[in-house]
């Protein structure tokens, strides 16, 4: 949300934050590997129920929602490209099917991965892993390489799920959690400000599992407070702040850059805070009304309530 939240302000304003773009860089080899990962850790327990249950389970949690989500904002900028000028193609509407739409692409991604996990569930996960880092380091278009990328990282989730204990014991010690974490972060730095991220993007695996493995050491170890209970509650309802905040932040950008004629900084605050409050909301509504919970997850057949 941070990142997005920068990124629409500073195509509003037309003006970049030196600070945040470092920010923002830095945390780029960590952002959504940890996603993937994290996503990943639910596959084994999803298998165990069946063909079916597990298939099921991915249409009514990822495809149905990226349907919904894919025409609501298909309409959404349909309508802000008649109002505030916001760019919209007629041809979008087919490219649900083959290429997602704005951020629904994670969704697309995440819906593909789920599926080559049940085709691929007899294989060594490290054979699948490995092929994936290969495939993403080959001079592909950019999309796919991503793809491939970030397929590798939910995979390593897919193997060390059910082991997580035994497998980052070593990176559960509180000195080497840092270590691991603070080293990912200070190369990270060092590659946003000689400006070699971008050359070294598709290179990054082994830099990006160390720092998701030195958050995690460290996230084992955190007592439980009011912070790790608020990240606890963003990651029961991840579906919705992912969905929500990207249509939110466009319109908060809108109204904080060329209404009130904010800077970059100030444009970002706005876009986090409208962001974080509206998807808050509805994460809490989510568990109260069946309407809003409708927009997340299909309903099941003969349901009610």
């Amino acid at each position: 949300m941070v990142f997005h939240s920068y990124i629409f302000a500073a195509n509003d304003t037309g003006e970049r934050s030196s600070v945040l773009d470092v920010v923002t860089g830095t945390f780029e080899p960590l952002r959504m590997p940890t996603m993937m990962l994290l996503s990943g850790l639910f596959v084994p327990r999803s298998l165990e129920k069946g063909a079916r249950p597990y298939l099921v389970g991915k249409l009514r949690r990822i495809a149905y929602p990226y349907l919904v989500w894919s025409v609501f904002m298909l309409v959404f900028l349909f309508v802000g490209s008649l109002t505030v000028g916001l760019r919209f193609d007629p041809a979008w509407v087919g490219r649900v099917f083959y290429d997602p739409i704005e951020h629904l692409w994670f969704l697309g991604y995440l819906l593909a991965y789920f599926v080559l996990a049940h085709l691929t569930r007899s294989l060594p996960r490290v054979l699948v892993i490995a092929g994936a880092v290969g495939l993403s380091l080959l001079p592909l278009a950019f999309e796919w390489q991503h793809f491939w990328q970030l397929l590798a990282f939910f995979f390593v989730g897919v193997a060390v799920s059910g082991r997580v204990g035994p497998r980052l014991a070593l990176s559960t010690a509180r000195g080497r959690a840092w270590f691991l974490l603070l080293t990912t972060l200070a190369v990270s730095v060092g590659l946003v400000v000689t400006g070699l991220m971008e050359s070294f993007r598709f290179w990054l695996f082994p830099l990006s599992l160390m720092g998701i493995v030195g958050a995690a050491g460290i996230a084992r170890r955190a007592s439980s407070s009011r912070v790790t209970g608020g990240i606890a509650f963003v990651g029961r309802h991840s579906i919705v702040f992912y969905l929500v905040h990207w249509p939110v932040a466009i319109v908060s950008s809108e109204i904080a850059a060329h209404v009130l004629a904010l800077p970059t900084l100030a444009v970002s605050a706005v876009n986090l805070v409208a962001g974080t409050a509206v998807c808050t909301l509805l994460a809490f509504a989510y568990g109260r009304s069946s309407i809003v919970r409708g927009l997340f997850v299909a309903p099941r057949r003969g349901h009610r309530r």
